[in-house]
């Protein structure tokens, strides 16, 4: 037999042999690199079907073929059986291993005895040996179990083993754990990351830079088998597919093993909240009523078991929808069953989710309570910005509140602005004058298309007509019925956030006061979700730092709790929120604050705020010395809002932001090339102002008299154009002026304004903090001086800041002129813009005319 495996009686080939990785399945190179570990070590892969456990032992295993034996597990295997498959499966590689195997073939085993005589069969190979033992947990007997119990006691150092099974495992690890030698892969740990999503997407030609491919490729969590199935039916459906993700059989097959492979409290667990978009404790001790389910909640989302976490905050979870999705058609399939859980879920979350709830109990039949639930919540419904739920309501809420096809169309018209689609809301409005423009008994329509058209215009950059046409709205008979006040109110709420936005403080506080002279009221919408924003952009905009964040933390806190979506969402209290954090010098939480609502407004396409949010996070970078960084997000701000599908009104606030970044630059080119254009604001005046008394200086106190200080920030804003004006010619008067800028932004918490003043104005800043050591000063003292050292830094590995001179020359080696004309056009010697042009290719790190160029444009100085 020498040279030859040996295969012992009634052991087959299939269970001793690895399987073949399909080319489709991804190299698991960043999980297999944690278990790159020497002999002794054992790694156990804990998951459902579905989670890649035997592609991973089975990529693990043909890395070193030549020492390792195969085994996969039946529900038949006896522990002698289990002894043989190994034995044979090792003489693979190994052809004379365990002689005294035939020996036992007739015989009853001392299962201890055979385990250590393995064992040291095993030691006697003197290599490291490796086990791929796949689908363990079928082995689960009495006396497997115990077989395996004594290999795990027994094992020698020259072996690593790899165990694959579906659950918890029955044999006893507690020595290679005692050891430090043991790896548990959890299901969370077998999703697939980012990189391997990418990498199967590749091998498929699917285009994961589409947004709408990943938006459905991503819900699946990274599940493999899940990332599969959806990888292959877009590689399938191309351009055509639907987010309602159409399985095939064999794809239910495998949905329904991954969850049968579940422990039945588990599997239970899931089949009974299926129908609930967010799941708590309160929900799953109703509906699933299992003593432990709470703890199984928690637990299977941390081991990724078809559970994540929604809300850190309210403690609440999801199931993947593709599990989801499953199991409501299994459901459907029994319809006393599905009858009763609808009902059950529709009833818990009738209060806390009304728009889930109405589609539960319509999908139950139950038109009356659908009905009754639809009035009940219909102010909460209707704006909250979610068309979706519109559409569904649709034909409960127009026969009851006796709505015409006009006021249908209205109403879609309405939902489909809110939404962020002004481009088919326009067509809507289009629809609805040219069937019923011409009736005079419309005239009870006027007042819903002027609201229409005031968010259309304020989602089109139109800042200036969505004010005027928001403070005409206000003045229509025509909505004095039940919904006039909210209607009103939100109407104003977005006239101001336009208003805001352009820095137009008379606009701002008349809107207010506008708002403030409704008549009361107990709604919720009005109390909770309109009045907190607007009082905290006015907050903002007076100075008044603490009570902009508090009221901006409120309405993020009403909008999460009624859902908000659309135009709903709190977009202008999270721009106040990530302001104020920026002023107080809180810049990571300003990113993470802008980062959530960017996204969001980037998915239902709320133009206006994504462009100011990006801005202020162009802005914050600047403030972090990520110049490069700050200007590539003007640059995309910009590209989002191209002419002429938007209106002016919305560069502004693109152009307010960069100007106060090419000020930290020293680009005054730029600088006066932004204030030509802007309009007259609060920002743009201040400016103006210290830039007319430095040329003028005799004309400095006319100057300061003519501007007004109505606020806080207004205030500190006149007091540094006296800085500036004064720095020279009366350095005692400036350093006043400082004083009074320092006592009234340590009133209100501003801070960030310092730092965005010019170098001699910081550098009065840190005397004055040398001679008036406040905890405030320091504090800001040691800012300027961190800031100083990162701009230091930053132009060190270039040999320091392009000059006026030499910024004005690289701007025009970009319009291809020579050098020569160049020189000519400068008023300058050919010897000297030489000269300029070595000192800027050594700034700049480069050598020739054309890479000066590129790298210019690389960081907007073009």
């Amino acid at each position: 037999m020498e040279g030859k495996s040996r295969r012992l009686p009634g052991v087959s080939r299939a269970r001793i042999t690895p399987i073949l990785v399909s080319p489709e399945f991804i190299y698991r190179r960043e999980l297999l690199e944690q278990i790159d570990k020497p002999a002794p070590y054992s790694i156990v892969a804990v998951a459902p079907s579905g989670f890649g456990k035997s592609v991973l032992l089975a990529q693990w295993a043909a890395q070193r073929p030549e020492i390792t034996a195969w085994y996969t597990a039946d529900k038949g295997d006896s522990a002698k059986d289990i002894l043989f498959h190994v034995i044979s499966s090792l003489r693979n590689n190994f052809p004379d291993f365990a002689p005294w195997a035939e020996e036992i073939i007739e015989k009853n085993i001392d299962l201890e005895e055979v385990a250590i005589r393995f064992s040291n069969s095993v030691a006697e190979l003197q290599t490291e040996v490796r086990f791929a033992f796949d689908n363990m947990d079928a082995i689960n007997g009495h006396e497997q179990v115990l077989l395996r119990n004594y290999w795990a006691t027994n094992t020698p150092r020259n072996v690593k083993t790899f165990s694959t099974m579906r659950s918890s495992p029955a044999a006893d690890y507690s020595r290679a754990s005692n050891l430090g030698i043991i790896k548990y892969f959890s299901p969370q740990e077998l999703k697939f990351n980012h990189s391997e999503i990418s990498a199967l997407c590749s091998t498929l030609n699917i285009d994961i830079s589409e947004s709408e491919v990943r938006k459905i490729l991503f819900s699946a969590e990274g599940w493999p088998a899940g990332t599969n199935f959806i990888c292959n039916y877009l590689a399938k459906s191309g351009k055509q597919f639907s987010v309602d993700l159409a399985l095939t059989g064999t794809d239910s097959l495998i949905l329904e093993n991954s969850i049968a492979s579940l422990d039945s409290e588990k599997s239970k667990l899931l089949e009974s909240i299926c129908f609930l978009d967010e799941i708590d404790s309160h929900a799953v001790e109703i509906l699933s009523g299992g003593l432990a389910s709470e703890q199984n909640l928690i637990q299977m989302a941390l081991d990724g078991l078809f559970l994540s976490k929604s809300s850190e905050e309210e403690n609440t979870y999801k199931m993947n929808s593709l599990v989801r999705q499953h199991l409501q058609n299994k459901l459907g399939k029994d319809p006393a069953a599905l009858q009763v859980l609808l009902m059950k879920s529709a009833d818990l979350i009738a209060e806390s989710d009304p728009y889930q709830a109405f589609d539960l109990y319509t999908k139950a039949g139950e038109t009356e309570k659908a009905r009754d639930l639809a009035l009940k919540n219909l102010r909460r419904l209707i704006f909250s910005g979610n068309r979706s739920a519109i559409n569904r309501f649709e034909n409960i809420l127009a026969p009851t509140l006796g709505f015409g096809p006009e006021r249908v169309i209205l109403l879609r018209t309405f939902m489909e602005v809110c939404s962020g689609d002004f481009g088919k809301a326009l067509i809507s409005l289009l629809e609805y004058e040219s069937i019923f423009g011409g009736e005079p008994n419309r005239i009870n329509d006027e007042g819903d298309i002027q609201i229409i058209r005031t968010r259309i215009d304020f989602l089109r950059g139109n800042f200036d007509s969505t004010i005027k046409r928001a403070l005409t709205v206000r003045n229509l008979e025509v909505l004095q019925d039940d919904f006039a006040h909210v209607r009103i109110l939100s109407t104003l709420q977005q006239a101001m956030g336009a208003a805001f936005l352009l820095e137009d403080y008379p606009n701002t506080l008349e809107i207010f006061k506008e708002a403030e002279a409704l008549p009361a009221t107990k709604d919720f919408a009005v109390n909770g979700l309109y009045l907190p924003p607007m009082r905290a952009m006015l907050a903002l905009a007076n100075g008044d730092l603490a009570t902009a964040r508090e009221y901006a933390l409120l309405t993020i806190k009403n909008a999460t709790k009624y859902h908000s979506a659309g135009l709903f969402v709190p977009f202008d209290a999270a721009y106040v929120l990530a302001d104020v954090y920026r002023e107080n010098g809180d810049f990571e939480k300003a990113i993470e604050v802008l980062d959530k609502y960017i996204n969001i407004a980037l998915s239902s396409e709320i133009n206006p705020w994504l462009v100011a949010l990006i801005s202020k996070r162009a802005l914050v970078y600047s403030h972090m010395g990520q110049t490069t960084k700050a200007l590539n997000e003007i640059s995309m701000a910009r590209e989002l809002v191209p002419s002429p599908r938007f209106g002016s009104d919305i560069v502004r606030v693109i152009d307010e932001h960069e100007l106060l970044i090419r000020v930290s630059l020293g680009d005054e080119e730029r600088i006066k090339e932004i204030l030509f254009r802007m309009p007259k604001t609060a920002t743009t005046i201040a400016f103006l102002n210290a830039y007319a008394a430095m040329q003028s200086p005799t004309k400095a106190d006319q100057i300061m008299s003519t501007y007004k200080a109505e606020n806080p920030r207004t205030k500190i804003n006149l007091l540094f154009v006296g800085v500036q004006i004064y720095k020279k010619t009366n350095p005692r008067q400036s350093m006043q002026y400082l004083k009074e800028a320092v006592n009234i932004a340590s009133e209100y918490g501003f801070f960030q304004v310092f730092l965005q003043q010019r170098e001699e104005a910081q550098n009065m800043m840190i005397e004055l903090a040398g001679k008036y050591p406040t905890v405030y000063l320091e504090r800001l003292a040691s800012a300027l001086r961190k800031q100083m050292k990162t701009v230091i830094a930053s132009t060190s590995s270039s040999n320091g800041a392009l000059t006026k001179r030499e910024l004005d020359i690289l701007r025009r080696l970009s319009t291809g002129l020579p050098i020569t004309q160049i020189a000519s056009g400068l008023h300058i010697s050919n010897n000297t813009i030489k000269t300029h042009l070595k000192s800027v290719y050594k700034k700049m790190g480069v050598d020739s005319r054309h890479t000066a160029v590129a790298k210019a444009k690389e960081l907007q100085l073009l």
